[in-house]
């Protein structure tokens, strides 16, 4: 859906309409497929975490000259698309000059997008991460989710009843088939966040120097630093960009209570000291 459809449809029209807008734009690829149009494997993918400015960095790496943009910037194949084949996923990117590549948020987090990714890219493959607060990235995740009417629960319940909905009944589709969406993908608020144990799979399988890794809190206050460092990492020369705009940025519907934003942080603790040891470094947050 472009921009100005998401302007002028209210969300709940949008929230109806969307499957099959999803649908009908990866059955177009589809076409191409059948039709010859096949592409190339991509050179790079900006790998998550969701609700962490992976948009914004996409679109910017795209206005480069030596850059050629995927059809779809979320291609999804590695997690919900994998059974229609590497021809399909082919059929996303350009033939032709310039680096390319996709940014599918879920890939981080999803755990048999490591393997599968391994087993179709050449181990030459880059990666960009961007990380975020693992604590507002939860919290702007649920609220995502209650924008595209998904979530219904209050958050401390959704919160609480994270384990439960994203355990055994994670393969259950939540009522938008075309979308292929399950509760493991969508209420996992926390688990999206315990970041080192979804780097330390990507590590087990590509070489360290293959990923760039920054956080959403550098990459919004200094965008021009990071983007030149991003450049620079995917062998692309340095290009002035315009002005950053942000996309899809999230409003919060209603005032976070103070505890929840507690336990949150506590329950983070361990898992960003995890994840300071695996990057050697302090974390911003």
């Amino acid at each position: 859906m472009d921009a100005v459809a998401r302007k002028m449809l209210p969300q709940q029209v949008r929230n109806l309409i969307r499957p099959e807008v999803y649908l009908a734009r990866r059955g177009v690829q589809k076409l191409r497929q059948l039709t010859g149009q096949s592409g190339r494997l991509p050179d790079f993918l900006l790998l998550g975490a969701q609700k962490a400015g992976t948009t914004t960095l996409y679109d910017l790496i795209m206005r480069h000259p030596g850059t050629a943009p995927a059809r779809t910037k979320e291609i999804s194949y590695f997690d919900r698309f994998h059974n229609w084949g590497a021809d399909w996923y082919r059929s996303n990117f350009p033939s032709g000059p310039g680096l390319t590549g996709e940014a599918t948020p879920c890939y981080l987090f999803v755990p048999e997008a490591a393997r599968r990714i391994a087993d179709t890219l050449p181990q030459t493959t880059r990666f960009v991460i961007l990380l975020r607060n693992p604590v507002d990235r939860a919290i702007s995740h649920y609220f995502h989710e209650r924008r595209l009417g998904y979530e219904r629960l209050p958050l401390a319940e959704a919160l609480e009843a994270e384990p439960a909905r994203t355990g055994q009944e994670a393969a259950v589709l939540l009522g938008r088939r075309h979308e292929h969406r399950t509760q493991g993908q969508s209420f996992a608020y926390v688990g999206r966040g315990r970041y080192a144990e979804q780097l330390e799979r990507y590590f087990a399988l590509f070489p360290r120097e293959n990923f760039l890794i920054e956080t959403s809190d550098r990459f919004f206050a200094e965008p021009r630093a990071v983007l030149a460092e991003v450049h620079a990492f995917l062998g692309l020369a340095d290009h002035a960009p315009p002005p950053v705009r942000p996309r899809n940025v999230g409003v919060y519907a209603g005032r976070v209570a103070p505890e929840i934003t507690a336990h949150l942080a506590d329950t983070f603790r361990n898992d960003n000291a995890r994840l300071a040891d695996l990057l050697n470094g302090p974390l911003p947050w």
